[in-house]
């Protein structure tokens, strides 16, 4: 098929993922909510948790694309995004806040957008008042991701067809 065919159906099953994945991520938090604290629903400024959600999945995909550009480049294309599944979320703040890992490692934390997006999160449910500025990081971690994502694929693709590996990219 023709990359102008092919657009609709990426874009198609792209927006199913994310909306999939916002569903689940807002059930999700509205159980853990009332079971832990129902009285965050009174609390938490939600006009500005229903603009993290939106954020989140446009800055998560700048990162998704280097690491789908990197992987692409392997034998196993799984083996990043397993290690990374298992890793980022106890050292992006998940789990333990980044600032117990030495400076030097902080600072390529800082790097990823889950380390922001997990501080945007706690912000709003510490109703901080720099919120608009977390969320202003995380969009331009994620743009920034973003563009060294497309650049790593257009190299990743490059390589493998000199190779003569690559046997389909979608389109």
């Amino acid at each position: 098929t023709s990359a102008k065919v092919a657009l609709p159906l990426w874009f198609g099953r792209i927006i199913a993922l994310v909306t999939i994945s916002l569903v689940s991520d807002a059930v999700t938090l509205f159980i853990t909510m009332l079971v832990i604290s129902p009285s965050a629903f009174f609390v938490i400024n939600m006009s500005v948790l229903m603009l993290l959600f939106l954020i989140v999945p446009v800055a998560s995909t700048g990162f998704g694309i280097a690491i789908a550009a990197i992987s692409m480049m392997m034998n196993d294309v799984y083996t990043i995004s397993n290690a990374l599944s298992a890793i980022l979320p106890i050292v992006c703040g998940v789990i333990a806040p980044v600032s117990v890992f030495p400076k030097m490692m902080q600072y390529v934390l800082y790097v990823i957008p889950v380390t922001h997006v997990t501080q945007a999160s706690r912000s709003i449910v510490d109703g901080s008042v720099n919120v608009g500025v977390s969320l202003l990081v995380i969009l331009i971690v994620g743009v920034l991701w973003a563009i060294v994502g497309v650049i790593i694929w257009n190299v990743g693709v490059a390589v493998q067809q000199r190779k003569g590996t690559l046997t389909n990219i979608g389109f």
